[in-house]
């Protein structure tokens, strides 16, 4: 499973919102897509500052950005997960080529704010 590019997409180009089930506590159910060995966790803050999950599992209740990969190396990471009010969106990093896979990971701010880890320049 993947998401891979047809065309070229320029850097700074926006995707979303992610579409799912918005889940009152954040540890329950399937919040995240784990289809390669990295896990996606897709916390939304709300307006009051309690963080939730959001399930992708239902594919009648998401659309196609459930299929993008987590990254697991700085290297192939080209897009960043952030959220904008209380939706999520996937953001390029850079120029996408046809037939890259898009690979995603959180922006620093999303990670920092949620505890979540960013991914290291050591990894293999």
């Amino acid at each position: 499973w993947g998401v891979f590019a047809r065309k070229t997409i320029p850097k700074r180009t926006q995707f979303g919102p992610i579409k799912g089930v918005l889940l009152k506590d954040s540890c329950s159910a399937v919040s995240s897509e784990e289809v390669g060995s990295q896990q996606v966790r897709l916390l939304v803050e709300s307006d009051a500052g309690e963080i939730h999950s959001l399930d992708v599992f239902d594919e009648n209740l998401s659309n196609w950005m459930r299929f993008v990969r987590g990254a697991e190396t700085l290297k192939e990471q080209n897009m960043i997960l952030n959220q904008r009010g209380s939706s999520l969106y996937f953001t390029t990093t850079r120029v996408i080529h046809p037939r890259d896979e898009l690979r995603v990971w959180y922006s620093s701010s999303y990670a920092s704010k949620r505890g979540l880890a960013l991914l290291d320049n050591r990894k293999k």
